[in-house]
């Protein structure tokens, strides 16, 4: 019932919206997602991740995480920063 009403609202704003500044929208395009607010037991979740390092891709542990809205975005974040990581050390010299 909740995600009717905010297509509803949605709807609602879109036919303002259209009225007002003659922009057209589809409220149907927009996705509604609800998810539970219950705590996260990340130390058990990171352990677990850890556990099936070696069973598992890298992007299928990061969908383990809740914070991590897309896996692929995340990981090549995740490479680009290491490759410049290892540009910076490379550029800089011993110090003995």
């Amino acid at each position: 019932m909740m995600e009717k009403v905010i297509k509803n609202r949605i709807r609602n704003f879109f036919t303002y919206l259209q009225k007002k500044e003659g922009v057209q929208y589809d409220y149907r395009d927009i996705a509604v997602k609800f998810t539970r607010n219950l705590p996260t037991d990340l130390v058990g979740l990171a352990d677990v991740i850890v556990k099936l390092q070696d069973v598992c891709s890298k992007e299928t542990l990061l969908t383990l995480l809740p914070f991590v809205e897309n896996p692929k975005l995340e990981l090549n974040k995740y490479h680009t920063e290491q490759q410049r990581l290892a540009d910076t050390t490379q550029d800089v010299p011993n110090a003995k």
